[in-house]
């Protein structure tokens, strides 16, 4: 057993459950892989009151689930900037949840793939990946529905009209993956952030203009590409590499590609390009470890200060204190360190 999945509500009572069902299960299977993904609604939906509660229980899941979790996903149930090509009823689960399963479930492709041993990889090297500094248990998840399948004269025409244009973007996010002429910052982005907060102008956004994130490690999967090296990794840098890249203040970053492409099923809705049971689409999707989680902690930090009771507010508040610390760029837990002669 590679590990243990986990989907529960983190904005509402399944918060809570989750939590103390995440502590038992570590307590018996001390070094399995456990993920968790918690679902958020997005930051606007209801009245004010309902926002501060459900932000206030986001905080005690976060704050607690990430103890004990090896890795913990945030998502925004209802993104709040979709693309062109998503077409996307709010209001339908069903719509919603498609979203979501896209890019969870080509996510954890490379964990499921079968075939070759190569071809193959697991829970721990992800989150090896992402855990840079030995604290860095939560992450964002990202989708970006590139085309439909590269090669069909549908999917060619849907995207742009014409192969070529088609082909060349595809060509160019090869060449990125395989870090040919780009700088320091390699990390992908994406035309969807599932990420809670991220794009819902919460309180620390409307105090002024953010710099951009830092990205300290990021996962790629990218699915649905005719190429010959399929669904293995990138070769990674060797320790010396990724020494070098840590102290250039560089991203980590561990990347996957698999021929295998997302197949339309007929309880899919037609939410990206319209498609129809049957085709398939070209799917990129990523989980990366930012300062996103720093900002997105404190505005949950700032809530927690005004909603939580006193009897909690001050260990609830310095918990969550210190989870953002290790996402605070030039950051280091110093575990690492070379030992003084």
């Amino acid at each position: 057993m590679q590990g243990v999945q986990i989907f529960t509500g983190a904005d509402d009572a399944w918060g809570g459950f989750a939590s103390r069902y995440v502590e038992r299960l570590r307590d018996e299977y001390g070094k399995v892989g456990i993920w968790v993904w918690g679902l958020e609604e997005s930051d606007k939906e209801g009245r004010k009151e309902e926002q501060l509660m459900r932000k206030a229980n986001a905080a005690r899941t976060l704050h607690d689930i990430s103890t004990h979790a090896s890795l913990y996903i945030p998502i925004s149930k209802i993104p709040q900037n979709l693309p062109k090509y998503v077409s996307l009823d709010r209001t339908s689960a069903w719509h919603t949840s498609a979203v979501l399963m896209t890019a969870i479930e080509s996510m954890t492709l490379p964990c499921r793939i079968r075939g070759e041993d190569e071809k193959r990889t697991a829970f721990h090297d992800f989150e090896a990946a992402l855990n840079t500094n030995s604290n860095q248990h939560i992450a964002q998840l990202g989708l970006s529905v590139l085309s439909p399948m590269v090669g069909t004269t549908r999917g060619n025409k849907l995207a742009t009209g014409d192969p070529r244009v088609l082909n060349a973007r595809i060509a160019h996010v090869l060449l990125e993956e395989d870090g040919l002429g780009i700088d320091s910052d390699s990390t992908s982005k994406h035309d969807l952030e599932l990420f809670p907060g991220l794009t819902s102008g919460t309180e620390s956004d409307r105090v002024g203009p953010r710099k951009a994130a830092h990205t300290f490690g990021q996962v790629d999967s990218h699915r649905g590409v005719s190429v010959d090296d399929t669904a293995r990794p990138v070769p990674e840098d060797d320790e010396y590499g990724r020494k070098r890249r840590r102290i250039g203040n560089m991203p980590l970053v561990k990347r996957y590609r698999s021929s295998l492409p997302f197949e339309i099923l007929d309880t899919f809705p037609q939410v990206f390009y319209d498609l129809p049971v049957g085709d398939t689409l070209t799917v990129h999707s990523s989980l990366s470890t930012t300062t996103n989680v720093a900002n997105r902690v404190k505005d949950l930090q700032r809530v927690v200060n005004r909603m939580v009771g006193l009897d909690e507010r001050e260990a609830l508040g310095n918990g969550l204190g210190e989870i953002a610390e290790a996402y605070e760029e030039g950051w280091d837990s110093g575990s690492d360190t070379d030992n003084d002669d």
